[in-house]
């Protein structure tokens, strides 16, 4: 991290060179413009907002890269030597850039691009200036970590289509990982699921084509489609001895988030498959219904699989059974990305102990409910390792259309723990053959619980889970110097937390038998 001057330096020489682009108060603006104030702002979010610092020289060079993979390598060549490169295209004289002035210098950087800009736009006149900035902006941010990268204006309404709950494809939440494409988890109820699709499954191809090399959106994009097309991913998996094809049958993605049942009287379960923009209001009409049929003594809140989604739903839920105290922090690299958030008073008396289902497909928002819950003592946890998602992106909107997506913060635990390839460890571990309920007849393939098939009051997790609760209930006595200096709340909360911890150890000998 360097410090807050020379970020401050950098925004005002960033700025400086910005200004130098800015039409007269009395005239007409300076050619192209608009094409290249887009980038230019593009440019000024990536090195003042980016999560670590960038050098200008990765970004020129991944700018160029992007121009050229857009105009195409035999209209514009590209020859790196030491610390310079040189630029051809078309009848123009060759340009030649130096390293040691761009790198130090955020001016020359802002001049060396112009100078790149307006030969490429007289040279190429038959090629519409926007898509060559939009390349431009792709090549740069190629140069950051694969959750970066620049959406493109029609991509840019699937992805608000997908926050909202419905968009077209298989069902995947993927990242990547050591320069792989990885599965995080599958949706419920998609044809990912159906077929079997698993976390930390690693897609090696799409119909055929390699995704090395591929960035996150690229590879979305692939294995999008119409509805009734397939698709083919060539997954490996660990624990297979070669790599399989498995074929899949595009369909519109729309669900609801949130599933719910009564286990027996007072005691609830609740799955949230993914957060989305509806999560935390039908969150909150599941408790309602559950408490409708009787009061309830006891939750189960399911987040096997749930790769997460938009943060403030996550934050919503958690803060359903939390009066006060921090639910998570954000650590950026500037003040206005280190944020806390904090649990509001009042929002819903919810003192009955809860146990929080996790597994390796529980990712980012779900990570955080898990772990904000056990930390103020609502709940233990129970299942196994989480995903380890801790990157937290920002969509900045472009001027000529399609958007920036950036990452600017990293996600921490109430206590300010990071969760990247790092994960939330349960309080109780289950064997996966507990935790993945069902099989498929003639398979040896986990299919992931869901409301059909797992996730009902046969599946063991839930089960195991259902007995914790009950249990608890019986062991929540506590020495009272223990709770002297507590509130009547916060002595009830200590009193059900105990009892959830005493019951985790008496069953977890038990779940140690069955596992081996």
């Amino acid at each position: 991290m360097v410090t807050r001057k020379i970020i401050y330096s950098t925004f005002l020489l960033l700025m400086c060179a910005l200004i130098l682009e800015l039409p007269p108060a009395n005239g007409a603006p300076p050619k192209y413009y608009k094409e290249k104030r887009a980038f230019y702002d593009s440019l000024s979010i990536v090195l003042n907002k980016y999560i670590v610092p960038v050098g200008n020289w990765g970004l020129f060079e991944g700018t160029l890269k992007g121009l050229q993979s857009h105009i195409g390598p035999d209209k514009m060549g590209l020859m790196p030597e030491h610390n310079r490169v040189e630029v051809t295209m078309k009848n123009s004289p060759p340009l030649l850039f130096s390293r040691d002035k761009i790198d130090t210098n955020a001016i020359e950087l802002i001049e060396s691009l112009s100078v790149v800009f307006d030969t490429a736009f007289e040279q190429f006149g038959d090629i519409d200036k926007t898509r060559i900035i939009h390349a431009a902006i792709t090549g740069m941010v190629a140069t950051l970590e694969p959750n970066s990268y620049f959406i493109e204006p029609e991509d840019l309404e699937r992805l608000q289509a997908q926050n909202r709950g419905v968009f077209g494809g298989v069902g995947l939440e993927i990242t990547s990982k050591d320069g792989s494409i990885i599965v995080v988890s599958p949706y419920d109820g998609t044809p990912a699921m159906h077929q079997g699709l698993l976390p930390n499954d690693k897609i090696l191809a799409i119909d055929g084509e390699p995704t090395k090399g591929l960035r996150i959106m690229e590879v979305s994009e692939k294995i999008r489609g119409e509805k009734g097309t397939p698709v083919t991913l060539t997954i490996e998996r660990q624990g297979w001895e070669a790599d399989r094809d498995i074929v899949l049958i595009r369909d519109i993605i729309s669900h609801k988030t949130v599933k719910s049942f009564q286990m027996e009287p007072g005691f609830g379960y609740i799955r949230i498959i993914s957060f989305l923009g509806t999560t935390d209001d039908d969150f909150a009409v599941a408790l309602k219904n559950l408490a409708k049929t009787s009061q309830l003594e006891g939750l189960i809140l399911d987040l096997r699989y749930n790769p997460g989604g938009l943060l403030n739903q996550s934050l919503g839920v958690a803060d359903f059974f939390l009066n006060t105290g921090v639910i998570a922090t954000t650590d950026g690299r500037i003040n206005s990305e280190n944020k806390t958030y904090y649990a509001r008073p009042g929002i819903l008396p919810s003192d009955y102990p809860i146990v929080v289902l996790i597994n390796e497909g529980s990712a980012s928002g779900s990570e955080i409910v898990a772990a904000s819950l056990r930390t103020h003592q609502r709940a233990v946890l129970v299942g196994e390792m989480t995903f380890g998602k801790g990157f937290i992106q920002t969509i900045f909107p472009v001027q000529t259309g399609g958007a920036l997506r950036l990452t600017t913060s990293m996600l921490l635990t109430p206590e300010g723990m990071e969760i990247q390839n790092v994960g939330i460890n349960p309080d109780l571990n289950l064997a996966p053959a507990l935790l993945d309920y069902e099989k498929s007849e003639g398979s040896n393939r986990a299919i992931p619980p869901t409301r059909e098939t797992g996730a009902t009051k046969d599946d063991p997790a839930v089960q195991i889970s259902l007995d914790i609760l009950k249990r608890s209930l019986l062991l929540q006595d506590t020495p009272e110097e223990e709770l002297e200096e507590l509130s009547p709340e916060q002595s009830v909360i200590r009193k059900r937390y105990n009892g959830l911890k005493k019951a985790v150890q008496e069953v977890s000998p038990r779940m140690k038998v069955q596992a081996f």
